[in-house]
């Protein structure tokens, strides 16, 4: 009599969280007059266990981005390991009816991380150029 088969079964469950965090600048026309690599940030948020918040620096956070709207994602903690993200930044119109009416300026299309963007203790990853900084926008959403 031959021993009978064994039979194993196994599973490997990948630990995502995703999440989102709406950041309005209130006053955001008067914010651009900081000085390039002056920036505002938004409150702590967690996603996935992690604190996080959003960097925008309304003129650029260096030289070479002077004139455009420069944001982030900053992971606000220490971490023993890696910690991927994949995110991305869009506008929202300030007005629901400009939105509908204007789409195309209202907004742009989102900007996603397509592979993700790994961070190892307090860091950012973003886009110094996320947008022309114009004088006609009255507030911005993030």
């Amino acid at each position: 009599m031959s021993p009978a088969a064994s039979v194993s079964s196994s599973a490997i469950v990948a630990d995502a969280a995703s999440g989102y965090h709406h950041l309005k600048i209130e006053g955001y026309s008067s914010l651009k007059a900081l000085p390039n690599g002056q920036r505002v940030s938004s409150c702590h948020f967690t996603v996935g266990g992690h604190r996080w918040r959003i960097d925008c620096y309304p003129n650029g956070n260096g030289q070479e981005s002077a004139g455009h709207v420069s944001v982030f994602l900053f992971l606000d903690e220490d971490v023993a390991g890696k910690v991927t993200a994949s995110f991305r930044f869009g506008f929202k119109a300030e007005k629901p009816w400009l939105f509908f009416l204007n789409k195309a300026k209202a907004t742009l299309a989102p900007q996603p991380s397509p592979a993700g963007r790994s961070f190892s203790g307090k860091g950012s990853w973003g886009m110094p150029t996320f947008a022309k900084s114009r004088n006609e926008t009255p507030g911005l959403w993030l």
